[in-house]
């Protein structure tokens, strides 16, 4: 779709994430970059209004975008 180099300008940084109890001790966690190397580098973090942005910039009004909908039937013809 051409839309990944927008999608990385948007995207975010993370080292890693944790989960902590109510001391803020650390309980578990991952750590994003061992991850990525993992996936080969192909790990982005974004959020949703921001992949909504990038895809509406590279459709633009040609495209009636809709979420939270779904198929209710395909017709196949000419």
């Amino acid at each position: 779709m051409g839309v990944l180099p927008r999608l990385k300008e948007l995207g975010y940084h993370i080292t890693g994430a944790k989960s902590v109890d109510h001391a803020g001790r650390r309980r578990a966690g991952l750590n994003y970059d061992q991850f990525a190397r993992a996936l080969g580098g192909r790990l982005l973090s974004i959020m949703r209004p921001d992949l909504e942005l990038a895809l509406r910039e590279q459709v633009g009004d040609t495209v009636d975008m809709r979420f939270g909908c779904s198929i209710a039937g395909i017709e196949n013809s000419d």
